[in-house]
């Protein structure tokens, strides 16, 4: 019977998912602070409020991360400079003991680098002998294969929302951004599709994430076809 931990950090928060033969037995969700040096300690504070959970054997553990220290790269391009940290060497963000990951996504034909805190790293450890590190990139990508059409994929957890904008199989545009307000989020989304030369009127916006309906008041003004994935 295979039992999976399904782990989600994002920027503000970070919640886990116990799933067995496929069914749902728990899920926790929780706040914590943005200051990675507070992070580790947090975060080892929570994870024993649920140890039960987390000192189980699992056949999956998989740890996703929403991390903005990243770069999504065409392979060709990414195969003449196939260093990850030359494709992050920009990012103020990073610090030295931070991992980083690259990942292919042949489907795309890209390579997606990107890099997550030590501190987090550091409880995965504590915990687990192995596990998977994703970015949520990947999970978003996965729900764009039934859709067709130029359109927007949005992901909002806790502060960060994601963008991904595709035209048929074509990534066209992604992003990480911090949202405060409601107003953060419809101008967020309004200018990616301005600046992707999407139609608000007739290009469907895909959601996905938190309290998505208080959030979605605003933009129905401007944004006519919204479903949620």
């Amino acid at each position: 019977m295979a039992k999976e931990l399904s782990i989600f950090f994002s920027k503000g928060g970070f919640s886990f998912f116990v799933i067995k033969n496929g069914d749902l037995i728990y899920h926790y969700k929780k706040e914590y602070p943005q200051n990675a040096f507070e992070l580790q300690n947090d975060l080892l504070n929570l994870t024993q409020e649920n140890a039960l959970y987390w000192r189980q054997n699992y056949d999956i553990v998989k740890a996703t991360f929403n991390s903005s220290q990243f770069n999504l790269v065409p392979t060709e391009i990414y195969e003449a400079h196939p260093e990850p940290l030359f494709w992050l060497e920009f990012n103020t963000e990073i610090f030295e003991l931070d991992p980083i990951k690259n990942i292919n996504i042949p489907e795309k034909n890209m390579v997606l680098i990107f890099s997550y805190a030590n501190e987090v790293d550091e409880v995965l450890k504590h915990y687990f002998e192995s596990y998977t590190v994703e970015h949520s990139l990947q999970n978003l990508i996965k729900k764009t294969t039934s859709h067709h059409g130029k359109r927007m994929y949005a992901h909002l957890f806790f502060s960060s929302l994601s963008l991904l904008v595709m035209d048929e199989e074509l990534v066209i545009f992604y992003n990480i951004f911090d949202v405060n307000t409601k107003e953060d989020f419809s101008y967020y989304i309004l200018n990616a599709y301005k600046n992707t030369d999407l139609d608000p009127t007739q290009d469907t916006l895909y959601c996905q994430g938190d309290n998505l309906e208080e959030y979605l008041k605003m933009l129905t003004n401007f944004v006519h076809h919204i479903e949620f994935i």
